[in-house]
């Protein structure tokens, strides 16, 4: 498998280039090789370290720890699941391991209408969502099926979006920043609002990051006003604006 450059990689965990030099700087950790031309190159292998990394920082652990653990290590770390999975939720993942997008994408649209939205949402998307990424950690499932879940729950819940009509001129801005993963749970949260009659405008941050870290935030600023667009009553970010290990900005 072709390995990825630092931008690649950047993309592929949502891990800033700059963390990564940092931790690869403090905690030897990511060891890229290098290209004829100096570039750094890294394999799978690390990609899938990182991946689980990311997951455990959420969970409240550090990196300085976790850096220095194998994929064995960081997988001890990961809790054995103790809720109940439903019916529905295991004979999805089951579709999901033997790669069929389309099938997924059926079941997905038939549990949808049988069950309405709301139900849809709350017990069917977010529990088979946490499954996924539980399954991933445990090695039960590769990165390959988890994206392709992740497809598909984005192209229905993106449906689910645009289909809804609301009543009301109460509009919520709704953000990731660039390379981040969670789309999925921002497409979520927008069809909670919808059912609440609440509109959700989707941005795109391309240059939030540049403005940030390159601007008032790296003269030492420890407040940043930015200007929210008339129509939003609120503004949703991700918890990881605020970084890992002091490598970003902070709460």
């Amino acid at each position: 498998m072709a390995q990825l450059t630092i931008q690649e990689l950047e993309r592929a965990t949502g891990i800033l280039r700059d963390t990564l030099r940092v931790w690869e700087r403090r905690y030897g950790f990511p060891a890229p090789s290098r290209n004829i031309y100096g570039e750094r190159l890294y394999d799978q292998q690390t990609v899938e370290r990182l991946l689980m990394i990311t997951k455990l920082l959420d969970a409240g652990y550090r990196i300085g720890k976790l850096a220095t653990l194998s994929r064995e290590g960081l997988l001890a770390l990961i809790p054995t699941p103790t809720h109940h999975v439903s019916q529905d939720v295991d004979r999805l993942l089951e579709i999901i391991r033997c790669l069929k997008p389309g099938l997924v994408y059926d079941e997905l649209m038939q549990l949808k209408e049988r069950f309405g939205v709301r139900h849809f949402i709350y017990e069917l998307i977010a529990p088979l969502t946490q499954a996924v990424g539980e399954a991933w950690f445990q090695g039960r499932i590769g990165v390959l099926e988890e994206h392709t879940y992740s497809e598909q729950a984005v192209q229905i819940l993106k449906e689910i979006v645009h289909q809804t009509p609301v009543s009301t001129d109460k509009k919520i801005l709704m953000a990731t920043l660039p390379g981040e993963q969670h789309v999925v749970g921002l497409l979520m949260a927008s069809c909670v609002c919808l059912l609440k009659d609440l509109e959700c405008c989707m941005l795109v941050l391309k240059r939030l990051w540049t403005i940030l870290y390159g601007g008032r935030l790296a003269q030492g600023a420890a407040v940043l006003a930015f200007p929210v667009p008339p129509m939003a009553t609120a503004v949703s970010l991700p918890n990881s604006w605020f970084g890992h290990d002091g490598c970003s900005p902070q709460k």
